[in-house]
């Protein structure tokens, strides 16, 4: 029999030195262990949530969507309508990599705007099919059937001569005030309110002044009519709608698409614009 003499001649230690040793050396294994399966456990995990593709849009049901911050649908609407949650971003890129990132599950946007974000990242691709339509329309008060009456006429000759299409090109390719009107004294005047502070189919020229898409429109629409326009540019949409809606205005154009009318008493024009917006998602 070997005594605790004879274990330090042989190795160095007696036995409760060598038994503290080999517990310290379990206790540090279960340690290690449990590491190394807390790490592969949170890989499964992530392996798990990165095999949820959207591969159409029933998929996106329940989960969040990115877009724009200058969106027209509000929250309430989208999300109501589609059972989803909303986040909105300020610029492509932000909205690109929240898609990338997992953040969002897909990204609702216009087909130009898809364009670029899978210009941006070659790991963004869009799904098959329309998302939603928008139906883009100038409106005013309910009751004004005669002013709705002038104005889907003068859109539908801007349609048929192709001048709608031509200045929505333009304005894609970058060109502010595309459209130039007519030089005359009209003997009519029309109060017209517009957004250029929230719509993303208006802006300012260098000078002030309201320009863009549907500065465009208008005219063209004022041209037929053979009146002249006097703009107030509101700062809001719900102060547009106000605007029309207590007839300070004869019509308002302002990034307002149709939603039956369903919360204001408004009439919509024909559209001059149906903006198909589509879902981005990752590869």
């Amino acid at each position: 029999m070997q005594t605790g003499e004879d274990y330090t001649k042989i190795y160095g230690y007696t036995k409760p030195v060598i038994f503290r040793y080999l517990a310290t050396g379990y206790i540090y294994m279960r340690r290690i262990i449990a590491a190394v399966v807390a790490v592969i456990a949170a890989m499964t995990l992530c392996a798990c949530h990165r095999s949820e593709k959207i591969t159409g849009f029933e998929d996106l049901s329940g989960k969040t969507v990115g877009v724009l911050s200058d969106f027209v649908m509000s929250d309430k609407t989208l999300s109501g309508e589609k059972d989803v949650t909303v986040a909105r971003y300020g610029d492509i890129v932000s909205l690109a990599e929240a898609v990338k990132s997992g953040a969002v599950a897909g990204a609702v946007v216009s087909e130009t705007e898809s364009r670029r974000m899978t210009d941006y990242s070659s790991r963004l691709t869009v799904l098959d099919g329309n998302y939603e339509s928008l139906d883009y329309c100038l409106i005013t008060a309910d009751g004004n059937s005669a002013m709705l009456t002038m104005v889907d006429a003068a859109l539908s000759r801007l349609d048929g001569a192709g001048t709608l299409d031509d200045i929505l090109d333009k304005w894609e390719d970058g060109v502010v005030g595309a459209y130039k009107p007519q030089e005359r004294d009209w003997d009519s005047v029309v109060k017209v309110a517009v957004c250029t502070a929230q719509s993303p189919m208006q802006t300012k020229d260098d000078n002030g002044a309201p320009a863009g898409m549907e500065i465009d429109v208008l005219y063209a629409v004022a041209d037929i009519l053979g009146v002249e326009l006097e703009i107030y540019d509101m700062d809001s949409e719900e102060s547009l709608i106000y605007m029309v809606e207590s007839g300070k205005v004869a019509l308002g154009i302002g990034g307002v698409y149709d939603d039956g009318g369903a919360e204001h008493r408004l009439l919509y024009s024909k559209p001059y614009m149906t903006a198909a917006q589509v879902v981005v998602v990752l590869k």
